[in-house]
Order: structure tokens, then C-alpha cells, then sequence
């Protein structure tokens, strides 16, 4: 069972799995544009908001990219959100699927996440940020 990637007071989890850490999300899925296409969805535990974001190299990339985002909020509003020029990536993505997703192999991104959490001398706090992660992080990880 996926049980999600925390962080923050969030779980990201790929949208195939949501329903194993939230439930129904019916309502929120009404505020979508039409045609919106998704593959995470963030919970903020705290507020109850959901993003549905778009993340089209999910299973192709190490780290995807995250995309546009629709937030929807408890109170009914939502907000379109563009991509970002530096857009957020998302390392340790097993997290976000089941052992069994088909999509990627997720005991290799198991094992990459092994490498990324024994490098040293990082700001932990950037490495989410696709320009940080390729002048840092990257050449940290091809020298293991």
C-alpha cells in the first residue's frame, strides 16, 4: 500500500493511490478545468487544500518536473497555478507509488534515494529546486 511522501505537513502521492490516503476526492477533482491532466496529488493535512499537479516525466525522469497545479481549497475556491522557469523536482518518488507500480522501476528509485540521502554537504532546504539540484546535487551523484 502506498502510503505517500510526507513533507511539511503534506503527502504527495501519485493520483492512482490517493484514495488509500485520503479518500474520496470527488469534490476537488469538480474544480479541475476541463481536459486537466494530473499525475500527483498534494493533501495538506493541516488546511485540507489539494493540489493536483501535472508531472508528464513521472515515470521517465529520476527526478520529474513538476508542471501546472490546480489548488483547491476546503472553502470551494481553486487556483491555476503555472509551471515555474525553475521548477520544483521530485526526488525519492517510490514514495509516492506502490512497491508494484509498473510505471517506473521503484527499487531502483529505492536505491537512488539510498545515494541521495548519504551525500554530504547540501542545502536540504534547495534541493527540491531543478537549477540547485543540477549544479549540486547531480555531479554528487555521479561520482558514487
Amino acid at each position: 500500500m502506498a502510503k505517500g511522501k510526507h513533507i511539511g505537513g503534506c503527502i504527495y502521492i501519485h493520483k492512482d493511490f490517493a484514495d488509500q490516503v485520503w479518500g474520496d476526492l470527488a469534490w476537488e477533482m469538480s474544480n479541475l478545468p476541463e481536459g486537466f491532466e494530473y499525475t500527483l496529488i498534494k493533501i495538506d493535512k493541516t488546511t485540507g487544500a489539494v493540489t493536483f499537479i501535472q508531472c508528464d516525466d513521472f515515470d521517465t525522469a529520476d527526478e520529474p518536473t513538476m508542471g501546472d497545479a490546480v489548488l483547491c481549497y476546503p472553502s470551494g475556491g481553486h487556483r491555476y497555478m503555472k509551471a515555474n522557469k525553475d521548477p520544483w523536482i521530485y526526488h525519492h518518488k517510490w514514495m509516492m507509488v506502490d512497491r508494484d507500480y509498473e510505471g517506473f522501476d521503484v527499487e531502483k528509485s529505492r536505491l537512488r534515494s539510498e545515494a541521495i540521502n548519504s551525500l554530504t554537504d547540501l542545502d536540504r532546504s534547495r534541493i527540491g529546486k531543478k537549477s540547485y539540484w543540477e549544479e549540486h546535487v547531480l555531479p554528487l551523484l555521479r561520482s558514487i
